[in-house]
């Protein structure tokens, strides 16, 4: 915690390697193969991984049956080395710690489940019902710490573990990008500061804080630095970027375009409950 409230909970190794791996669990050969689609028929995915170095033109047929299977294995495994990983620590910890609770963090990106790895929520939904009981919710961890003395740390700049720097989003060929984002932000902070106005105005200044946030997604400067649909990146931040002027310049003249005002609310719906005292 340091000289904060903070408590950080940090992922352990091995429950990392055993999932977030290019050989973890997703990789198996049953496992139905993401990368391959019937782009003749309706992109269904009919394939199996097979292996790791199958070409994809070579794939075997997928069989859900032997997916599911080979899922609850994987979870069987998953909470056993668990457990082992658990009782290393215990042993290993300093005698003045052994009051603590010995807890493992396994923590992944929600989106590897069901996306990329259809069947990690049947994995995951067994693997919860094998450690039943011996699992805990973060804010649980927080109350067990509360009045203990934990190590203050200060984690490294990192993102992604990549070259330790975030070049993944900050680099000479999104330079123009976050230019222009920035000056929107310092735009829109001059212009959530004035006086109020009208209820459609308002509206106009709420949807602009909408583009404004679609403005700033990560994702466009990953695609382009990725080279990854950048084309369509570009497309969408200029997008946001003009609906947002378009919004603030109604919003500067005190007439609203209710039909257009309308049309870009129903395009940028996102955060309806959006609250401009956010940025007060």
């Amino acid at each position: 915690m340091g000289s904060t409230p903070l408590l950080a909970l940090i992922r352990d190794e091995v429950a990392h390697d055993l999932v977030w791996t290019m050989w973890g669990y997703p990789a198996g050969g049953d496992y139905r193969e993401y990368n391959k689609r019937d782009y003749d028929g309706h992109g269904f995915q009919y394939w199996r991984i097979t292996t790791g170095l199958t070409p994809l033109k070579e794939k075997d047929i997928y069989n859900p049956e032997k997916a599911v299977a080979l899922a609850g294995a994987d979870a069987g495994d998953f909470a056993a080395k668990l457990r082992k990983r658990v009782e290393d620590l215990s042993s290993s910890a300093p005698a003045q710690e052994n009051d603590a609770p010995t807890l493992v963090l396994a923590a992944y990106d929600t989106e590897l489940m069901g996306h990329w790895w259809r069947e990690g929520p049947f994995w995951l939904r067994e693997v919860l019902q094998l450690l039943a009981g011996e699992t805990v919710l973060p804010a649980d961890v927080a109350e067990v710490y509360s009045n203990r003395d934990v190590p203050a740390i200060s984690p490294m700049m990192t993102a992604w573990s990549v070259d330790g720097s975030f070049s993944v989003w900050i680099n000479e060929g999104t330079e123009d990008i976050w230019e222009r984002t920035h000056r929107t932000e310092e735009d829109f902070a001059k212009r959530v500061l004035s006086t109020s106005k009208s209820e459609e105005e308002r509206r106009a200044l709420i949807q602009a804080a909408r583009e404004l946030l679609l403005v700033e997604a990560s994702d466009w400067s990953f695609l382009i630095s990725r080279n990854t649909a950048a084309d369509y990146a570009r497309e969408r931040f200029a997008s946001h970027l003009a609906r947002y002027r378009e919004a603030t310049a109604m919003f500067e003249r005190g007439e609203i375009d209710a039909d257009l005002l309308s049309e870009m609310e129903d395009t940028d719906n996102v955060f309806p409950w959006l609250d401009l005292r956010y940025w007060k």
